[in-house]
């Protein structure tokens, strides 16, 4: 067994050692439990676990490897034992429940398992020697479960970040997960061999001047595209051979994007209303395309004429909790999911019954770890919030047929068919790592669909080496119409944006989006395989392996890609 240990951090600043309560090894799998009811947990801020067990200096051999974060949504991560300054990271809000670490004879990835939602990595780099720990964070409250986590070993050609992420996939399809071919469903299939259309409608004011909004004092909302002119561009499409193309509306609702959440209807009249929306629908489906659409179950204004203080998540002080952000709506406060699934059921029938089918977008879920709910009439663990998000996907599943988000959270992973963007990531790397490496996409690729960057939105149009990384990635082609609709400048989604406010910038963003379309159409079926392995071959220089021995190698100094079956 590695590891004995645990390390008790109380609030005071001081600490001690404890026994980890049960070490069990089953093969190359050791599972570790810590359940000490003996403890003053009111008097603890963190216990960790030592994750190296012998000591790691600046120049050893190796490397380690740390999931991406909610909190910048940052993509996975590898470090080397270089020389650095001083540092602690705290490896909060991980997308996923993992840590990687290969040193000397030791290679392994730690699965956390139980109490996942409150743990992280740490990084501890001083005076040359680095130390790693998985922190369980319980801020003077009594763990709801028992901490747990497993550490997978690995050997010989394992030992890469590529082998990490074959073992957590085989983790994660032992625990529930399930592959596109097996699913074999109409709708997936749709989605993994189309070209992703959004199209935000309208909006009011970002960040906005009304923080607590009432129909009297409500901005007003601006338009940026209608019904009939997506009609326009649906048309354009079909006559450049763009034959498989879902359009996702985002904004459609009433007041546009983030207009009066969690009211959704009636349809924003201003855009064309209930029966351009039909029409839209209907054009669409004459050319053989899916219409879909955006709604948030996460977020609340106290504009909606469904707004009640009652559903919304109560913090550990007793106060509502809210997104510390002013979006269109106003102050965004935070639905609690019993309560989301509720609404849920309210509101969603009637949005499909205007039409949309297909893989429909419920925002944020999927960017955020689930939260702790302290409300008296629907008190929530971290445990029980994540499982309540995967009823109300799956319930919207089953009513739309499919599932998209945004961000790569894997709580919610099992029943989401498609994510907009796994990262934000812009090339920008923190001082605790080397390099990014598609981790997530080792582990999910033939699993859920994928965008990897949100920077890899409008590629055609953003450059060639954006369209390289999608490539290489094994992205999904995307095209957002106005993705750009922060005054103040901190937009996230792609560099370059989507407008259609005369003919000739349809024209335009047709030619782009068909090209991105043809380049993408030959390698759609590359969707239904596992990425077995990724590895640079020299500088710029990227091989992708899929489970099919399908080699995908993208070559940034050229500019250029090749595929090898």
């Amino acid at each position: 067994m590695l590891l004995s240990n645990a390390i008790i951090n109380y609030n005071d600043g001081t600490n001690k050692k404890v026994a980890i309560s049960s070490r069990t090894a089953e093969e190359r799998i050791e599972k570790y439990l810590f359940d000490d009811a003996s403890l003053d947990y009111e008097k603890i801020s963190s216990i960790d676990f030592p994750l190296n067990q012998s000591p790691i200096s600046a120049g050893d051999d190796g490397f380690y490897l740390i999931s991406g974060t909610s909190s910048v949504c940052r993509e996975s991560s590898i470090g080397y034992f270089r020389e650095r300054e001083d540092l602690v990271h705290e490896n909060k809000l991980q997308h996923l429940p993992i840590f990687g670490l290969c040193h000397g004879d030791i290679c392994f990835i730690s699965i956390t398992t139980g109490m996942q939602y409150d743990s992280y990595a740490v990084i501890e780099v001083k005076d040359g020697n680095y130390n790693f720990y998985l922190r369980f964070l319980l801020d003077g409250e009594k763990p709801y479960e028992a901490l747990t986590f497993e550490l997978h070993m690995l050997e010989g050609k394992d030992k890469t970040y590529s082998g990490m992420g074959r073992e957590y996939r085989k983790f994660q399809l032992a625990n529930g997960f399930r592959t596109i071919r097996d699913k074999n469903d109409e709708e997936l299939n749709f989605c993994a061999e189309s070209l992703l259309v959004r199209i935000r409608h309208g909006w009011k004011p970002v960040p906005c001047s009304v923080f607590e909004q009432t129909p009297e004092t409500e901005p007003p909302m601006h338009v940026a595209c209608t019904f009939s002119q997506v009609i326009e561009i649906m048309r354009s499409y079909k006559a450049a051979g763009i034959d498989k193309a879902d359009f996702s509306l985002v904004g459609w609702n009433i007041k546009g994007h983030d207009g009066r959440w969690p009211q959704i209807l009636p349809v924003e009249e201003s855009l064309g209303g209930e029966e351009g929306l039909k029409k839209l629908i209907d054009v669409a489906h004459e050319l053989g395309y899916k219409v879909t659409c955006h709604t948030n179950s996460t977020d609340a204004y106290n504009i909606a004429n469904n707004f009640d203080k009652n559903d919304l998540v109560v913090d550990r002080n007793g106060e509502y909790n809210w997104r510390d952000a002013y979006w269109a709506g106003g102050k965004a406060y935070q639905i609690c999911p019993e309560c989301a699934i509720r609404l849920a059921k309210e509101t969603l029938p009637a949005v499909k019954e205007l039409g949309f089918s297909g893989t429909h977008y419920i925002d944020v879920i999927t960017s955020v770890m689930p939260h702790t709910c302290y409300s008296k009439l629907h008190p929530l663990t971290r445990r029980q919030s994540a499982e309540k998000w995967n009823e109300l996907f799956a319930y919207a599943k089953e009513l739309f047929g499919g599932i998209s988000c945004e961000n790569a959270c894997d709580h919610t992973l099992k029943d989401c068919n498609f994510v907009l963007y796994v990262s934000f990531f812009n090339g920008e790397l923190p001082s605790f790592v080397d390099e990014s490496v598609p981790f997530w996409q080792i582990v999910y690729h033939g699993i859920v669909v994928s965008n990897p960057h949100a920077t890899t939105v409008n590629a055609a149009a953003s450059g060639k080496e954006k369209l390289l990384k999608a490539i290489e990635y094994g992205g999904r082609p995307v095209v957002y119409y106005y993705s750009k609709f922060v005054n103040d400048g901190k937009n996230w989604i792609s560099d370059k944006d989507f407008i259609a406010d005369t003919p000739e910038d349809i024209k335009r963003t047709t030619e782009l989006a068909a090209q991105e379309y043809k380049i993408f159409e030959p390698l759609t079926y590359l969707q239904y395989e596992f990425i077995e392995e990724h590895e640079k071959i020299s500088d710029g220089v990227y091989c992708t392996t899929y489970s099919d021995g399908t080699k995908v190698t993208v070559d940034y100094n050229n500019l250029t890609f090749d595929v090898t079956k």
